[in-house]
């Protein structure tokens, strides 16, 4: 995971709307399949037509499966109720770990173009559990899945979109990771998710949105507030920010300094 690995850039205005996929375990399915089968392909072009190895085709076989179970609970149960199972966690768990498995044979095998794919599966996983209350306990594929969703962003509304999902992956991971027992590592993931968060509010151009992630980064990473505006403000000088994104920078960056 790197850190703060979103860049301050300006944007675009929207010029067309992004319309909702129809079918969101449809628009899952359909990245799986196409990560599976640049898989499979580049292996048996890579190997002399070999067959992909077992490890790789347990891992697509459990995200099929689980996949697979969340469109029939939600079809069963609602695609927001609370499910009546007490494994769900797990499950998802192992379904994120499957992911980051298979992100490892996308950088083996030089398939960068396919990581799209599984981002999308990533997010579509992490969603799921999110809108079922389900615990993120492999946190990690998430935030970097919303690092790259930002970074490819090239329109305020997709950076709006990134913002929205990064804004809702906080609450839900808060219970789990606010206490941030791990502030020797830098690339634990409640502190990354601030950061990028931090980051994709400056980007937006909004300043609500940019004041709104500001308040999350004080308060959940209060220890790393001085240093943060110190570079951001550095970085806005620098990409020639708009005059009153650089002015909302700055005024965090002398409160934070006037704590001591």
């Amino acid at each position: 995971m790197n850190r703060k690995p979103i860049f301050l850039t300006q944007l675009n205005n929207p010029t067309v709307a992004h319309d909702p996929a129809p079918d969101e375990h449809a628009s899952l399915r359909r990245a799986f399949e196409s990560l599976v089968g640049a898989l499979h392909a580049a292996y048996r072009q890579r190997h002399g037509g070999a067959a992909t190895p077992d490890d790789c085709i347990a891992l697509s076989a459990l995200l099929e499966e689980f996949l697979t179970f969340i469109a029939q609970s939600d079809a069963e149960h609602g695609a927001d109720a609370p499910l009546p199972l007490a494994d769900g966690d797990i499950a998802c768990a192992d379904a994120l770990r499957a992911c980051a498995a298979l992100e490892g044979w996308l950088n083996r095998l030089d398939l960068a173009a396919c990581q799209n794919d599984l981002d999308t599966v990533i997010l579509g996983i992490s969603l799921w559990a999110m809108r079922h209350d389900c615990a993120l306990r492999v946190p990690e594929p998430m935030v970097n899945a919303l690092a790259r969703l930002a970074n490819r962003a090239a329109t305020r509304q997709d950076v709006a979109a990134a913002f929205a999902l990064m804004q809702g992956a906080i609450e839900h991971l808060k219970p789990l990771l606010a206490a941030d027992l791990e502030q020797s590592n830098p690339d634990r993931p409640w502190r990354v998710l601030h950061l990028n968060f931090a980051i994709t509010g400056i980007r937006s151009g909004d300043g609500l949105l940019a004041g709104h992630a500001f308040s999350a980064l004080n308060a959940g990473l209060p220890h790393e507030r001085e240093g943060f505006y110190a570079e951001a403000l550095h970085l806005a000088r620098q990409s020639r920010l708009p005059d009153e994104m650089t002015a909302l920078i700055q005024a965090q960056h002398e409160a934070s300094v006037g704590r001591h």
